[in-house]
């Protein structure tokens, strides 16, 4: 992807939300549920109505209840279950977030992301699915199976296609949200970026701030060079 200008060595190149993103168990009561930033426990306010996400205030709970209210119920009656799931218990809440998401609002399926404000840079969900090749390995094929026997049994409506293709979109562009310790907050999926192809010698770093994704270069860039 290509620079429509002049960047300095440390300058900043973009500031992302991700589309969903979910905490870590270990961390629920530490860091917010929406921005991640770490607060003191008595600091927080938890839903109401599950008891099982924590804020940092209330301009946090309303933004980040748009996608919590299609989870609540859930998380209310079965979060012990989903606990149970052992180190899967992330990935199985980063993938229902989304389904329960895109299945509630389908056209957010092609809403356009950008990165750079370049309109070549345009994506949606619906381009990255159709172009993208799934890892199909035992590991991924398990992964599924487990998740749809635990949709099953919480008696969640899913359709098949929908759920295989958020299930492959979290574990192809899924990424970890680390704190400035280096430690995994979470998982959260950031669309504009995922355009981003790799380089052994990257010219940007990614760095977050709290679950904003922080896109920042590591030596200066000349106007047309690919990021």
């Amino acid at each position: 992807m290509a620079t429509n200008r002049d960047y300095q060595a440390g300058e900043i190149v973009s500031v992302s939300l991700p589309f969903v993103h979910v905490l870590k168990k270990e961390f629920k009561g530490k860091n917010c549920d929406y921005c991640f930033v770490e607060c003191k426990s008595n600091e927080f306010g938890k839903c109401g109505n599950c008891k099982k996400m924590y804020y940092c205030g209330n301009d946090c709970q309303k933004k980040d209840w748009n996608q919590h209210k299609l989870e609540c119920k859930i998380y209310k009656e079965n979060f012990d279950q989903l606990q149970s799931t052992g180190q899967s218990d992330l990935f199985f809440r980063f993938v229902l977030r989304l389904h329960l998401y895109l299945k509630r609002n389908p056209f957010f399926l092609y809403e356009q992301h950008k990165f750079l404000n370049d309109k070549n840079s345009s994506v949606c969900i619906f381009d990255i699915i159709n172009r993208m090749i799934p890892t199909i390995n035992q590991d991924t094929v398990s992964g599924f199976l487990f998740m749809s026997q635990q949709y099953s049994l919480l008696k969640i409506k899913w359709d098949p296609k929908r759920m295989m293709s958020c299930f492959h979109l979290c574990y192809e562009y899924g990424i970890d949200i680390f704190n400035y310790e280096m430690q995994s907050l979470g998982s959260g999926l950031y669309l504009a970026e995922s355009q981003l192809k790799h380089s052994c010698s990257p010219n940007v770093t990614s760095l977050f701030n709290g679950a904003q994704l922080v896109m920042r270069t590591t030596r200066p860039i000349k106007s047309g060079e690919q990021i």
